[in-house]
């Protein structure tokens, strides 16, 4: 059977890589000088250079993980009339919004296939971001043009000297549409999810009210969908969480075309509403009654209040991604945390035991704490959270723990609140 999931093709991820210095991308010729010299830098080894013919740009050859990957990079505009649908994702530097305040801005634009080296699309991203960095050397902000999005030159080069790849939400945006028609619907629809050979995700007749809460919960079925090492079935049931009565939370979806016969074709979202860009592989994303069940209920029938204090179960590869992100910028958070100005706090890791994880669905449970000390190998914090699952710590006890349990941390430093995905603010 042809099955609607099977039809979905990796599309080019396309970034571009502005510098701060004009004449950094004058010649294609120097630009590919350095790409050689740069790529050790960054974790890559050079392997030749040539020509994309259907795409009559050039196109180099790299190996990242004992696997080789083809890169193709061309030189063009940026018009400032073309940004208005370009979401400004990171805080930017004053040189970098500098740039982004020009009429027309120079670039380097890269285009990729993630499906190359049959690894994760986020470790594509993380390729990407490498090499653009290997491109340009003082670079201002960069673009991700498949999920629509600014993002600093400053992050870009963090992580891409990084040994963790970036977050899943990097891969996509959500985005928000309002009906023109003042009747307060919103759609909701993602970006970015299709060049990772995922189905777009979307859900119908949200509204002004709910629209933050069902962003949230599109943004986890997205994670949840990219994930998961093979494509998940158009009405497979997936469980993202709980609500705040301990019910599952499941979710579906099921392909836009036959969705869309649901809804009033004036709606925004609607059959009258669907351009090109947005008629291609998506997903409407139901509500399920439950997981043996298969009544399917739009979203914007459920009552997301009881999802106000959502128990998000990430993924375990998310998990371990931003468990492993928080211990390799763990410096960060050492260096700060002794201002007498930074409050910090950590996210430990406590071991659930064996019949209630198996209730529960996850072998730890992670609560924040107030960090008091780091050393090198231990975390001495206050557990601040009441546990819901494990029995052996309770809230408000001072505890000593390896520093192998921390699995987040954040910092509050001058009315901002870093992250190890946000350290580049500290490093402007």
């Amino acid at each position: 059977m042809d099955k609607y999931i099977n039809r979905i093709k990796n599309t080019l991820s396309y970034t571009m890589v502005t510098p701060k210095n004009p004449s950094e991308v004058k010649s294609l010729d120097s630009i590919s000088e350095r790409l050689e010299k740069r790529c050790p830098q960054y974790g890559l080894e050079f392997v030749s250079l040539g020509h994309n013919e259907n795409l009559n740009c050039h196109m180099a050859t790299v190996r990242y993980l004992n696997k080789e990957f083809k890169i193709n990079f061309f030189k063009e505009p940026l018009y400032k009339q073309n940004q208005q649908h370009l979401q400004v994702y990171h805080k930017l530097s004053y040189a970098e919004k500098e740039t982004l305040e020009k009429d027309v801005v120079d670039g380097i634009t890269v285009a990729m296939d993630f499906s190359q080296g049959n690894f994760h699309p986020v470790v594509g991203l993380h390729i990407q971001l490498k090499f653009m960095c290997c491109l340009i050397e003082d670079m201002s902000f960069c673009v991700d043009f498949n999920a629509e999005r600014i993002l600093s030159g400053v992050w870009c080069g963090i992580q891409a000297k990084s040994n963790t790849p970036p977050s899943l939400k990097y891969l996509y945006t959500v985005q928000g549409v309002g009906s023109d028609i003042d009747d307060g619907k919103v759609w909701l629809h993602t970006h970015g999810l299709n060049r990772c050979g995922f189905i777009e995700l979307e859900i119908m007749d949200s509204n002004i009210e709910s629209a933050n809460d069902h962003a949230l919960i599109l943004s986890n079925f997205a994670d949840w969908i990219i994930s998961n090492p093979k494509p998940i079935e158009e009405g497979t049931p997936i469980i993202i969480g709980k609500d705040i009565h301990e019910d599952n939370i499941v979710l579906t979806w099921i392909n836009w075309m036959e969705a869309n016969k649901q809804y009033d074709k004036m709606l925004i979202g609607g059959r009258n509403y669907r351009d090109v860009e947005h008629s291609g592989p998506i997903g409407t994303v139901y509500a399920v009654e439950n997981r043996e069940g298969s009544k399917l209920i739009p979203l914007s029938e459920v009552d997301t209040s009881n999802y106000k204090s959502i128990l998000m179960v990430l993924p375990e590869q998310e998990s371990v991604r931003t468990s492993t992100m928080a211990k390799e910028r763990v410096n960060f958070l050492r260096n700060w945390s002794a201002l007498s100005s930074a409050k910090a706090r950590v996210k430990i890791a406590f071991q659930i035991k064996d019949d209630v994880a198996e209730k529960c669905g996850s072998n730890f449970e992670h609560l924040w704490c107030d960090l008091h000390k780091l050393d090198k190998d231990s975390v001495y914090c206050e557990v601040n959270q009441k546990p819901r699952y494990v029995d052996t710590v309770k809230e408000g006890e001072k505890i000593k723990i390896s520093l192998d349990n921390l699995s987040d941390w954040y910092l509050e430093v001058d009315d901002m609140q870093i992250t190890p995905d946000s350290v580049y603010q500290l490093v402007e």
